[in-house]
């Protein structure tokens, strides 16, 4: 028989207990997807702006690669988690992913090369959303069965309250206020507010897989169950 879903307050007093592995969870999702939401509300105007490319010819571009790479991205890392051996290795390809999410996001706004900007613009993507198989496969392998779908609808909407809305805002605000009057504002804001999230992403995964492997080495198990 399938189990019964959880209530949200069971499964929110269940996360309250294991807060020191679930807030990094949390915050690494939010900071990598700052990228990915930024990314796709400004990178058209910024190539726009900056190399004069077309707004059509931008669309067919980023929709090849969105085509292509993530879901080439998303099956890299599907088989890296595959032989993950425990959750600690989970969190550090996390890490990676966001680090390297991070340094071509960055690389990509402040290059002036058309040609690398597509060649960054490829690897951003391959690398930009493959976060959320690492949050999946985390929860999966640690939230009891009943509350795999509250958990993972949570993640869902932090990055939507936060980054989704939070990111392009964010980069407006950075370009008007710290880089207002320069030519190339809108690449530099993008670039600081990437690193920054960027940061936060690799700094809680981090942090994440330090605690599951002081788990993992002292032979402390996860609570699986879901008291009413």
């Amino acid at each position: 028989a399938a189990r019964p879903q959880e209530s949200l307050r069971t499964v929110l007093r269940w996360l309250a207990g294991q807060r020191r592995l679930f807030v990094p969870l949390f915050a690494f999702a939010v900071g990598s997807s700052m990228i990915g939401f930024g990314m796709a509300a400004w990178v058209p105007t910024m190539i726009a702006r900056r190399y004069g490319v077309e707004l059509r010819d931008i669309g067919l571009m980023q929709g090849g690669l969105l085509l292509t790479m993530g879901p080439l991205g998303l099956w890299l890392v599907g088989v890296a988690l595959e032989r993950a051996a425990g959750l600690a290795t989970v969190a550090r390809i996390g890490a990676v992913v966001a680090g390297a999410a991070t340094v071509f996001s960055v690389s990509m706004c402040l290059t002036g090369d058309l040609t690398t900007f597509w060649v960054l613009d490829a690897l951003v993507v391959l690398c930009s959303w493959s976060f959320m198989a690492v949050a999946s496969t985390f929860v999966a392998r640690t939230v009891p069965a009943g509350g795999i779908g509250m958990v993972m609808a949570i993640v869902l909407v932090l990055n939507g309250l936060i980054a989704q809305s939070g990111s392009p805002t964010l980069i407006a605000l950075v370009a008007r206020h710290l880089y207002e009057g320069q030519a190339l504002a809108l690449p530099s804001a993008m670039a600081t507010v990437f690193a920054l999230s960027g940061c936060v992403a690799v700094g809680a995964a981090l942090l994440l897989g330090g605690r599951l492997a002081r788990r993992e080495t002292s032979g402390v198990a996860l609570e699986r169950r879901m008291s009413s």
